[in-house]
């Protein structure tokens, strides 16, 4: 609603911050509300913020460690490496 009204720097930025369980469909669409706004380097830069706080990508690492399955925790890293170098070129972060 508040990005709809293009009051995203305060009133969405707030409404968001104040989620205390963000899931994959809050930072979705937050992130959806600042490209549809322009705001790109922003998208971006919360993009990059929930691949360090995603508990889904950080635990299946973590667990395949733990348990010495080193190629696929690997794997996976190299995969988020991967996705957020073809984001940055594309927005032209790189």
């Amino acid at each position: 609603m508040y990005a709809k009204l293009g009051l995203v720097s305060t009133d969405a930025c707030a409404a968001f911050d104040s989620i205390i369980a963000k899931g994959v469909v809050s930072w979705n669409e937050v992130i959806a509300v600042f490209s549809e706004n322009k705001l790109m380097s922003d998208a971006f830069r919360l993009f990059r913020l929930m691949q360090e706080m995603s508990p889904i990508y950080n635990a299946l690492v973590s667990f395949y460690l733990r348990v010495g399955l080193i190629e696929p925790a690997e794997l996976l890293f190299y995969r988020m490496v991967c996705i957020e170098s073809q984001v940055a070129k594309r927005l032209g972060s790189v």
